[in-house]
C-alpha cells in the first residue's frame, strides 16, 4: 500500500510538461510558493474555499506529482476562521530548478527573463490567483514584488501581448493596473483559459449597470398615466454605462481603490 508522502520517488516527474510550466509560472506570480522538503522542492497551493474551482484545476494539472488529497481547514485570523483548501505536490528536481528562477535570498522574485515564460495561460492563472476588478479596469495584486520587478512584468506584458499597464500605490505596496482602454486586449488574451467562476475579475465595477436605472416600459401599453412625469421620463431612459473620467488614471503612481478578491491569510510556515 502506497503511503501519502511529500517526498519525491522514482515515479516523480523530473521534467514538467509545457502546460505544467505555464500554470506554475502564473501560480508563482500569484499565491503559490515552492518550499524545500528534504533534498528538493515541492509546490504548495492554498486558496479560499470559495475558489475551489481553481484548486481543482491546479490539482488536475499537477496530478502526476500529487499523492495527497486536498485538505480543507479553517485558517484562523484575528479570532475568525476562514475556510481554505490546500494541497502540496511531491518534491521534484524540476521544481527545484524553478525555485532557483523565482527565489532570491528566501524571497519570491520576478525573474529577469520573465518575458520568456509569460504565456497566455500563465497570465490567465495569474489573473485568477491575484487579479481584481477595479472601478474602471483590472489590477494584479503585486504587493510582494519590488518596483524594478514590476517594471519587468510591465515590459513582458507589453512585449509579448501589447497590453499596456501602469503602477499604482495600494495598501503600502504597488499593483499593476490595466486601464479600460486595454481591457479588450487582456480579455482576448485570457478568455480561452479563464474558468467561468473567475470571469467577474474582468468586469470593472464602474462599468456595471446603474442600480437606480429602470428599463423602458412596454410601448404597446400606451402612455403611463399612473406614475409621475419624472418617473415616466426615468423609465423611458435606456441604460448606458456609467460615464467616468479616466484622467485620474493617467499617472503611473496613484492610489488604487481595487477590491482584493483573494483571501489574505498568513502564509504557512514552510519557507515560502
Amino acid at each position: 500500500m502506497r503511503q501519502d508522502n511529500a517526498e519525491g520517488s522514482s515515479s516523480s516527474a523530473s521534467v514538467l510538461s509545457l502546460r505544467q510550466q505555464e500554470v506554475l509560472v502564473g501560480t508563482l506570480l500569484g499565491d503559490g510558493c515552492l518550499a524545500k522538503h528534504g533534498y528538493y522542492h515541492r509546490l504548495h497551493i492554498k486558496h479560499a474555499a470559495a475558489q475551489r474551482a481553481l484548486v481543482n484545476f491546479k490539482y488536475e494539472v499537477f496530478r502526476d506529482l500529487i499523492s495527497m488529497r486536498q485538505h480543507e481547514f479553517d485558517q484562523q485570523l484575528k479570532g475568525r476562521g476562514y475556510p481554505c483548501v490546500q494541497f502540496a505536490t511531491r518534491t521534484s528536481p524540476a521544481l527545484s530548478e524553478w525555485h532557483s528562477r523565482f527565489y532570491r535570498d528566501g524571497r519570491k522574485v520576478v525573474p529577469a527573463d520573465i518575458a520568456r515564460y509569460l504565456s497566455p495561460l500563465a497570465v490567465s492563472v495569474w489573473l485568477m490567483d491575484d487579479g481584481a476588478a477595479d472601478f474602471a479596469g483590472v489590477t494584479f495584486q503585486t504587493h510582494s514584488f519590488r518596483a524594478d520587478e514590476l517594471e519587468l512584468l510591465r515590459g513582458a506584458l507589453n512585449q509579448n501581448f501589447e497590453v499596456a499597464t501602469s503602477c499604482r500605490k495600494n495598501k503600502g505596496g504597488m499593483v499593476l493596473y490595466v486601464g479600460v482602454g486595454q481591457l479588450s486586449r487582456l480579455q482576448a488574451l485570457v478568455e480561452p483559459y479563464l474558468l467561468p467562476e473567475f470571469e467577474y475579475k474582468l468586469k470593472p465595477r464602474g462599468l456595471e449597470p446603474r442600480r437606480d436605472c429602470t428599463l423602458a416600459p412596454d410601448e404597446s401599453r400606451g402612455d403611463d398615466t399612473v406614475r409621475s412625469r419624472w418617473q415616466q421620463r426615468e423609465a423611458r431612459q435606456k441604460w448606458e454605462p456609467a460615464k467616468i473620467s479616466l484622467g485620474q488614471y493617467s499617472g503611473n503612481s496613484e492610489e488604487s481603490n481595487s477590491r482584493v478578491d483573494t483571501l489574505v491569510v498568513p502564509a504557512v510556515n514552510d519557507g515560502c
